[in-house]
């Protein structure tokens, strides 16, 4: 089938983002997470303690999101006609990849997994980190796959 017949098989460029809704549950869970224990009746210790693992955690996410000091990001996915998946980093180097085992599709949020050269990354796409007819044409690609497996 060709793309003249079908547009939705064109070439689909993702910029990849962060979403802002997905990094402020992830904050919101994490201070959650370190209010919890200073409202029970435990020891302090055990208070330090299970407060240690959400301040890491929120420090990462601090670090992953805010901070532009990741090396060799992913800027943008590529998906051609024929369902061949590229992934294209900031220093310019271009990857092919496969889809992995775990996808997601839903009207306000797609996951994908992909694999390249011996990694594998999570992508989440939602309705606020990519333009709504990107977001659309993703989505129907994703659930009618040209080459299904």
């Amino acid at each position: 089938m060709d793309s003249i017949e079908n547009p939705f098989l064109v070439t689909l460029r993702l910029p990849v983002s962060h979403s802002p809704i997905i990094v402020t549950v992830l904050t919101m869970a994490h201070i959650f997470c370190l209010l919890i224990p200073w409202l029970t009746g435990l020891d302090l210790i055990y208070k330090v303690l299970l407060t240690c693992c959400p301040v890491f955690g929120l420090a990462y996410l601090i670090y992953k999101y805010c901070s532009g000091f990741t090396k060799e990001r992913t800027t943008e996915l590529i998906l051609a006609a024929d369902d061949d998946w590229q992934i294209k980093r900031d220093n310019g180097e271009i990857y092919p990849a496969i889809m992995g085992d775990s996808l997601f599709v839903h009207p306000a949020l797609t996951i994908i997994l992909l694999k390249y050269v011996g990694n594998k990354e999570y992508f989440i796409f939602t309705l606020d980190n990519l333009e709504p007819d990107l977001f659309r044409r993703l989505r129907v690609r994703l659930r009618f796959r040209v080459n299904q497996v």
